[in-house]
């Protein structure tokens, strides 16, 4: 069980230090960001006491943001698994 928690962690510090982690979280948040944005059309349709249309316009946030993550995690691991497997190759760690 150490043996796990320290290949873990290892590979959690590596993934930090990679420029495209950053970089899709800064996305991914910026996405989210302009969706949440248009709260505003929710607060004025409260106002004008449409329930239905928040519901419709709260569940068009849920999945937009829920996708926006989706895709992050997906782009995410993706782009550091081609890196992690290519510098193994690269140190000879690993054979092709």
């Amino acid at each position: 069980m150490d043996k796990l928690l320290a290949i873990t962690f290892t590979a959690f510090q590596e993934t930090l230090r990679r420029r495209v982690f950053y970089l899709v979280l800064l996305l991914a948040l910026l996405g989210i960001v302009t969706i949440g944005s248009e709260m505003f059309f929710m607060r004025m349709a409260r106002q004008a006491g449409e329930a239905q249309m928040i519901v419709q316009i709260g569940n068009y946030f849920m999945n937009t943001i829920v996708g926006v993550w989706d895709f992050a995690a997906f782009f995410l691991a993706f782009f550091l698994g081609a890196i992690g497997v290519s510098s193994e190759i690269s140190a000879g760690q690993l054979c092709t």
